[in-house]
């Protein structure tokens, strides 16, 4: 886990998100260090969020994996991502862009539909 840690901090806290997203499939012990990892990236640094959105349809398994902690964690970081006015507004956006790609791909079918519902779930439960 520690060759993880280092390989994360490597890069650019507003490019953390993108390699989470890499490596969170395939391994559940990296996936769970990873997931730590990139909330900690989106407690940090608010642009994490811009690019979590733009990754959300192409990684959206990643990206369920990262709501459910979100959502089950939520009294741990919510104090500190709605500390900020910007990172609270840009929460909001993301969330929100979250769920309009979520009712369009259910509506539409498909088969990442199952994803996509458990995806809304998360996003409607906070």
């Amino acid at each position: 886990m520690r060759r993880i840690l280092e390989f994360f901090l490597c890069f650019p806290l507003s490019n953390r998100i993108l390699y989470f997203v890499a490596i969170v499939s395939g391994n559940p012990v990296v996936a769970k260090e990873a997931t730590t990892i990139a909330i900690w990236s989106l407690t940090e640094n608010g642009d994490c969020w811009d690019h979590w959105n733009n990754l959300y349809k192409e990684n959206l398994e990643a990206s369920v994996a990262l709501l459910r902690k979100l959502v089950n964690e939520w009294k741990d970081h919510s104090l500190k991502l709605l500390s900020s006015p910007s990172v609270g507004l840009t929460l909001s956006r993301t969330m929100k862009s979250f769920w309009l790609k979520n009712k369009k791909a259910i509506t539409e079918g498909g088969a990442n539909s199952s994803l996509h519902e458990e995806a809304d779930e998360y996003l409607t439960s906070k």
